[in-house]
């Protein structure tokens, strides 16, 4: 009698322990995903670069029935395995295909949902999100914000997660009064999937126009240098050049914006120096300082990128 008494307490401690620890997972549950602006609907994967091909999750229900602009926010959870880009949500609505919001914003949460890790928007202010501080092989929760511009009834992320296709060390460039050209440079530390760079201009910082394309390396682990001299471009004004590549994909990433003021005088006499002051016949390898009537400029000459 003693053992069946026993036995019983023990099923019962047993069963118990099971009905507190399914209590104790619905508390830390409701707990956990308290602090996301919205409810988690799914698991986010990552997806090869360029490629739409992500599976839709639908929402409890319908949004944007009413046509009213009203934001909306949906989390996926997501296993990060390195370098994250966040590009769009592709939504399934009845409108499409586009355009089916004209705002798209993201956070990031940790796995718990408790703690913000970053935020952005990606639409309209550019293209995609690239963020590089995620910890690989970690649980994250990610939440995206927009307002439906119709019914819509499920969405996927468009995440890309893989390697940064380049590696930029630098891009720069400068005027050169005695070609009157405008002469840039730029280098990588490794490569991977990289079809080609292209070069862009603007004046405003808006329109970017011209493209110029710089066929890349590929694949490299070592360094990769480049130049461009471009002689179409208006003079005395401030010009400014945008770095992008495009991998073997078709996906394209911007990498930098550099800025050059461009004065030219016709008419005066031009001198070059070196940087103790003693005139130079021809520019030499390093910081050339050149005079033009009474203003000065530098040019820099790096002989792995050209004598």
């Amino acid at each position: 009698m003693k053992f069946q008494i026993c036995s019983i307490g023990l099923k019962n401690s047993t069963k118990m322990k099971k009905i507190l620890l399914i209590l104790l997972f619905i508390l830390i549950g409701s707990k956990v995903y308290s602090q996301l602006p919205g409810p988690v609907i799914g698991v986010a994967v990552s997806i090869p670069a360029g490629s739409f091909a992500c599976t839709q999750q639908p929402f409890p229900s319908p949004i944007g029935v009413s046509g009213e602009p009203s934001a909306v926010t949906f989390c996926f959870n997501y296993f990060n395995i390195g370098p994250v880009n966040l590009s769009f949500i592709l939504v399934s609505g009845l409108c499409g295909p586009f355009p089916l919001y004209n705002s798209l914003s993201f956070q990031i949460f940790d796995s718990l949902g408790t703690q913000l890790i970053t935020q952005g928007t990606i639409v309209p202010t550019s293209t995609n999100a690239t963020i590089t501080t995620l910890v690989p092989f970690t649980w994250y929760t990610i939440c995206y914000t927009w307002t439906p511009n119709c019914a819509q009834f499920s969405a996927c992320p468009l995440i890309y997660t893989s390697a940064l296709p380049v590696e930029l060390l630098n891009f720069e460039g400068s005027y050169n009064p005695i070609e009157n050209v405008n002469e840039l440079m730029w280098s990588t530390a490794t490569e991977r999937n990289s079809d080609y760079f292209e070069l862009t201009k603007s004046y405003d910082l808006v329109t970017f126009f011209d493209p110029i394309r710089i066929e890349s390396n590929g694949n490299s682990t070592t360094l990769s240098q480049y130049s461009y001299t471009d002689t179409n471009f208006e003079r005395n004004k401030t010009i400014y050049y945008k770095l992008s590549e495009i991998d073997f994909d078709g996906y394209k990433e911007d990498l930098s914006i550099i800025s050059i003021n461009s004065f030219y005088e016709n008419n005066l006499e031009v001198e070059i120096f070196d940087v103790l002051g003693k005139k130079q016949t021809d520019f030499i390898n390093g910081v050339n300082i050149i005079k033009r009537g009474d203003k000065y400029s530098k040019v820099i000459k790096i002989d792995s990128y050209g004598n």
